[in-house]
């Protein structure tokens, strides 16, 4: 819009470009088939940020791409919505969390100093948040939460 000085420019899967000083790729999220839903990495000065919220279980054409992009990750944003409860489509429950993570480190996307966040998680399926980090903690990751600042 001319009067808020903004330009749309339309993103699809699997592209790379500038915003400013960040360098993006957009990678497939696996959630709404009647959507593109897209997951980010966003680098800059060395340092590389995975935004991967609102997403099931990765699938296969954005394992490539992350695998081509040799990418190594300081900082893991990951859909958590289920917590504790049933394995869902369209977003993540632990399990299906820390399978994807497991990928990340056998796939060599994650940095020596990788911090993990649970995010985007539902309040039906996820439990109260000391809990929640007493269970996480286990699993080796964290979880976010509003508020939250972190340093990539």
């Amino acid at each position: 819009s001319t009067a808020l000085n903004l330009t749309a420019h339309l993103v699809e899967p699997f592209q790379t470009f500038m915003v400013g000083p960040y360098r993006i790729t957009s990678v497939a999220a696996n959630h709404d088939p009647s959507l593109t839903a897209m997951l980010y990495v966003i680098e800059q000065a060395g340092r590389t940020l995975f935004y991967a919220t609102d997403t099931g279980e990765i699938g296969e054409p954005t394992w490539q791409a992350l695998r081509a992009g040799a990418f190594r990750f300081n900082l893991v944003a990951m859909d958590h919505t289920f917590g504790l409860a049933r394995r869902v489509n369209g977003h993540m429950n632990w399990e299906q969390f820390t399978e994807q993570l497991d990928r990340m480190r056998k796939e060599g996307l994650l940095a020596d100093d990788a911090r993990i966040l649970a995010h985007h998680l539902a309040h039906h399926s996820n439990p109260p948040h000391p809990e929640l980090v007493a269970f996480a903690a286990q699993h080796g990751y964290e979880v976010a939460y509003d508020g939250l600042c972190v340093t990539v």
